[in-house]
């Protein structure tokens, strides 16, 4: 693995769609004493849309948070864009992780949230902040509280790190949450727009959304047995599961 951050280098460099990102093989977390995954699957392409589908507890913020390097999850084989890797920190200046909490400092204004934000990648331009404002719908509140703003007006100040920062893949946990229609239908153009460009996203979400005129398929984590591969209702192959670990 000692030449794998170099290889790494360029984190923003475009990419073709289609091309493998993320392969991660044998997948296993455990949450307390429950087992969630014993030895799971998951692959990405760039340019693709995956939904984790499932009730609640099934595993979908673990498993997001794993791909991420956030949960200590064993991953038996894992490679990005090619390379083998040992851990999901070495590719995490390659992606940006959205939680299903707003994750805001109450205390900073927006304007002080998102040039935080923005600060903490290597791959983002400060330059973008006042389009982004106005593109997520809260210009005039750039110097307000930002525990003075509305649950959905908290979201959309999450939402603008997505335009903020280059990176190749996000990864959204109930990124829909406490948006209005308009919010939702402008988040959607954005992912759309996105994996046209060759990025690639995997997300969670309750809600019914649809993805015109991109690659995309739902894997449905809690009601598929192991050992279980099918076509996903989108019509691409869903993942393989393997079998559990004797």
């Amino acid at each position: 693995m000692g030449n794998s951050s170099a290889a790494l280098a360029a984190p923003c460099a475009p990419v073709r769609a289609g091309d493998p990102l993320l392969d991660a093989r044998g997948i296993t977390c455990e949450r307390g004493d429950k087992l969630l995954f014993d030895r799971y699957d998951l692959s990405v392409k760039s340019g693709e849309i995956v939904q984790l589908a499932g009730p609640n507890g099934a595993g979908k913020t673990t498993l997001l948070r794993s791909i991420c390097g956030m949960f200590d999850a064993e991953i038996d084989t894992l490679i990005w864009r090619g390379i083998e890797l040992s851990s999901p920190l070495e590719y995490a200046d390659e992606l940006l992780y959205l939680g299903h909490m707003a994750a805001i400092r109450p205390h900073l204004t927006l304007w002080e949230n998102l040039s935080w934000y923005t600060c903490l990648s290597q791959c983002s331009d400060m330059s973008k902040l006042p389009a982004v404002v106005a593109e997520v719908g809260l210009s005039g509140y750039e110097l307000e509280l930002a525990s003075s703003l509305s649950a959905g007006q908290k979201r959309r100040i999450a939402l603008a790190r997505l335009k903020l920062v280059d990176c190749r893949m996000w990864i959204l946990d109930e990124p829909f949450a406490s948006l209005d229609s308009a919010g939702v239908e402008m988040l959607c153009g954005w992912i759309q727009d996105f994996v046209q460009r060759g990025g690639s996203v995997v997300y969670s979400t309750h809600q019914p959304v649809d993805f015109a005129n991109c690659e995309s398929r739902t894997l449905d984590i809690d009601q598929k047995p192991w050992g279980y591969n099918s076509e996903s209702s989108s019509g691409s192959k869903g993942e393989s599961f393997s079998e559990p670990a004797r």
